[in-house]
C-alpha cells in the first residue's frame, strides 16, 4: 500500500447536497427491490445520507474486509484497458465526479454516486471481489477488440443484471442501484422485455451508456465456479 497515489477529492457542501437527494431517490427502491448482497454492503460500509464518504476512511475500510483499495481518479470514464488492470490489481477506481442536480434520475456516465453507492457495497463482500478480481484476469487476456462480449457481459450482469432470491427477481446491476430512473421495479422490467439470459446471449448482446432496463438479464443458472451468495449463483465467464 506503499504505492503514490493521487489524493481523493475533497467533496462541497453542494456535492453532498446532491448526494444525499439521491439517496432519498433510491433508497426506498432499493430496501424493496435490491439484493440482500447490496443491503448487507451498505450497512457494512457505514454508508450514509447526509454526506459523500470520507474515502481514505472508506478504503481503509473495504481492505480490511476483502483486501481491495480505492483509487481516486479524475478520467470520468476510464478505459476498459485501464479499469481491467486496476481491478487486476484489486484497486476499484473512483471518479471525483459528481452529477449534476438536473442529471439526478439517470447520468450517463460513471460519477461518485454510482461507483459508490452501486458498486462498493457490493464489493464488500469477499465472494463478489474475488469474482470481480477473476473477471479482469480474464479479461487481460484479450486484446480489447476481441474483449468485447465480455465488456458486455459485464453491462448485462454487473451493471444492469438481476438475481433470482428466494423465488422473487431482486436488482444486482450497480446501474440499477445507483440511477432511478434506469429501472421501474424488477417486476415491471420482466414485464417489458426481460430475458433469463444464457452466458451466450448476455455476450453477444451490444453494450451502450444509454441501453439501462429494457435490455438487462438475470441470472440463475449456475456453472461449475459459481459464486454463491443468499441468491442464485453469478455465474463466472
Amino acid at each position: 500500500m506503499s504505492e503514490i497515489r493521487r489524493p481523493f477529492h475533497q467533496f462541497t457542501p453542494e456535492d453532498d447536497r446532491i448526494w444525499s437527494m439521491l439517496w432519498d431517490h433510491q433508497i426506498a427502491n432499493c430496501q424493496r427491490h435490491a439484493c440482500r448482497l447490496l443491503l448487507e454492503g451498505l450497512h457494512t460500509l457505514g454508508l450514509q445520507r447526509e454526506r459523500i464518504p470520507d474515502f481514505d476512511a472508506l478504503s481503509r475500510r473495504l481492505y480490511d474486509r476483502v483486501g481491495w483499495e480505492l483509487v481516486s481518479t479524475d478520467v470520468v470514464y476510464s478505459d476498459g484497458q485501464t479499469w481491467f488492470e486496476h481491478l487486476a490489481r484489486r484497486q476499484f477506481l473512483v471518479t471525483e465526479y459528481i452529477r449534476s442536480e438536473d442529471e439526478l434520475l439517470y447520468t450517463p456516465l460513471p460519477d461518485i454516486w454510482h461507483d459508490t453507492f452501486g458498486h462498493l457495497p457490493l464489493m464488500a463482500d469477499q465472494q463478489y471481489a474475488d469474482y470481480i478480481e477473476q473477471f479482469a484476469h480474464i479479461a487481460l487476456r484479450y486484446t480489447p477488440d476481441e474483449r468485447k462480449s465480455l465488456g458486455s457481459l459485464w453491462w448485462y450482469t454487473i451493471e444492469f443484471g438481476f438475481l433470482i432470491e428466494d423465488g422473487d427477481m431482486k436488482a444486482l446491476g450497480a446501474g440499477l442501484m445507483s440511477s432511478p430512473a434506469s429501472w421501474n421495479t424488477p417486476s415491471a422490467t420482466r414485464s417489458k422485455r426481460h430475458r433469463s439470459a444464457s452466458r451466450r446471449s448476455r455476450a453477444s448482446a451490444p453494450a451502450h451508456i444509454r441501453c439501462t432496463h429494457d435490455c438487462s438479464s438475470s441470472t440463475r443458472s449456475s456453472s461449475s465456479r459459481p459464486l454463491r451468495h443468499s441468491g442464485s449463483p453469478i455465474t463466472t465467464p
